[in-house]
């Protein structure tokens, strides 16, 4: 089965693309959010899940607070598992030494998993505009989904970060053999669907340009 998700323009030969659509409609009409920590991120009812872990040591006064969005509410198990081809376990994590928060949708192979981050503090287009200049010319803008998306690709990850009503956030995807170049479109496929689940407070001001 191809692996190569639409991006920006859905392509109606591709199967993974229709199955990713068909779990995010029934999601719309049935998922309920989890409760916080214990639940799975985006899994069936009744289905078990990791407790919440902290990958790093409490360095930052933000340890323990929650994060402005639920990371395991941007993207889905269901669609980490179809992105990757493989069952998902997923578990939060405090990391950045708790000043951010994430979601992590493993396999059965260490080296492919999606992972969801949201920056636990506020940020301003100026401070994420900068943060992205400091990447150089790594950092590849992707105007057509806006709110300021840009791709890092190292290797074999791909990191799509987005801004959007002061909310940083970032999708990691790894998934051997293929490289970070080759698995691009299901990363931003995956972002695409997270920017209509991040809610935008009149308080955090404009996106990113």
């Amino acid at each position: 089965m191809s692996t190569d998700l639409p991006g920006r323009a859905p392509r109606p030969a591709c199967a993974v693309a229709l199955a990713l659509a068909a779990v995010i409609l029934a999601g719309a009409c049935t998922a309920t959010p989890p409760r916080p920590s214990q639940d799975a991120p985006g899994s069936d009812p009744g289905s078990s899940a990791p407790a919440v872990t902290s990958s790093v040591s409490p360095t930052s006064p933000l340890f323990g607070q929650p994060p402005p969005v639920d990371p395991c509410l941007l993207v889905t198990a269901a669609e980490a598992s179809i992105v990757l081809e493989k069952p998902v376990s997923g578990a939060r994590e405090e990391t950045s030494g708790g000043a951010a928060s994430s979601c992590i949708y493993s396999t059965d192979e260490a080296r492919t998993r999606v992972a969801v981050t949201v920056v636990k503090t506020p940020q301003t287009p100026v401070g994420y505009t900068r943060r992205k200049q400091s990447l150089g010319q790594r950092a590849q803008d992707i105007p057509d989904l806006g709110n300021g998306v840009y791709t890092v690709i190292f290797g074999p990850n791909v990191t799509v970060t987005a801004l959007k009503g002061g909310i940083e956030f970032y999708i990691d995807v790894a998934k051997e053999p293929r490289s970070g170049g080759q698995i691009r479109e299901p990363a931003l496929a995956l972002m695409e669907r997270a920017l209509t689940r991040v809610p935008t407070p009149a308080a955090h001001g404009e996106d990113a340009a």
